[in-house]
């Protein structure tokens, strides 16, 4: 842990969204640099209703009304959702993503361009479920593939592993946690999409949201062991030298 004198800087990113009609929308996101949780926007308005913890609640959270009024992924992405309720996904758009390091643009449709930017706040608004995706914020790859998706995953995976194992705990048998991860994470994904539906008729989020539960499906125990089989023949010179 840094001591206060080395506390480390926020980490910004920002995405900005433009129109076919020349009109852009802009999203600033701001993590903690330490935690790497959402530091939140004042909000505009009180929040609506779609955002309590009971409407339409995810069947495996864990979170209760008692102490927790607002489900904490839907009261931080108010500002997306209602920006973009009333609009269709294959809404041809502009995306930019500003960081400290570089800028990513893109053209596609609107459900492809606000997909990261909805997995971000999801991972890092501090629902129990999602924040453990949350080390993968560290270097946060917006438009990911499919396959780079999965090697993300593969090596969070993997450093857990390391790490728990460097603390003296024992090791879970491969992929056992991963699996149980992604399956907890899709379940999320479903109910939030049911959330959404409930609010708007348009696609535009709930499709964002579809493709970030995809992308994250868990490869098949072959294609695990294959993918896992062609980086250790990748690395073999590493490991020799």
């Amino acid at each position: 842990m840094s001591t206060p004198e080395e506390t480390r800087p926020p980490i910004t990113y920002t995405y900005t969204i433009r129109l076919e009609n020349g009109s852009q929308m802009q999203f600033p996101v701001t993590l903690d640099g330490e935690t790497l949780s959402l530091v939140p926007e004042p909000p505009a308005a009180p929040p609506p209703d779609w955002t309590r913890l009971t409407f339409h609640q995810c069947p495996n959270c864990p979170l209760r009304p008692e102490t927790h009024e607002r489900c904490p992924v839907a009261a931080n992405l108010v500002p997306v959702v209602e920006a973009f309720r009333d609009r269709r996904s294959f809404e041809p758009v502009e995306v930019s993503v500003e960081s400290q390091n570089r800028t990513y643009t893109r053209k596609a449709g609107l459900q492809t361009a606000i997909s990261p930017l909805l997995g971000l706040h999801m991972v890092t608004s501090g629902c129990p479920v999602m924040d453990r995706l949350r080390p993968l914020v560290e270097t946060h790859l917006p438009f990911m593939s499919r396959k780079e998706t999965q090697y993300r995953m593969l090596s969070l995976h993997l450093m857990s592993r390391f790490f728990a194992e460097r603390r003296g705990e024992a090791a879970e048998p491969d992929f056992e946690r991963l699996r149980s991860t992604m399956e907890q994470v899709h379940e999320v994904n479903v109910a939030f999409c049911n959330r959404l539906r409930a609010i708007t008729e348009k696609d535009a989020s709930i499709n964002a949201i579809v493709i970030l539960s995809t992308l994250g499906d868990f490869p098949d125990e072959r294609l695990a062991e294959q993918d896992l089989a062609r980086l250790e023949q990748l690395s073999r010179e590493y490991y020799e030298r």
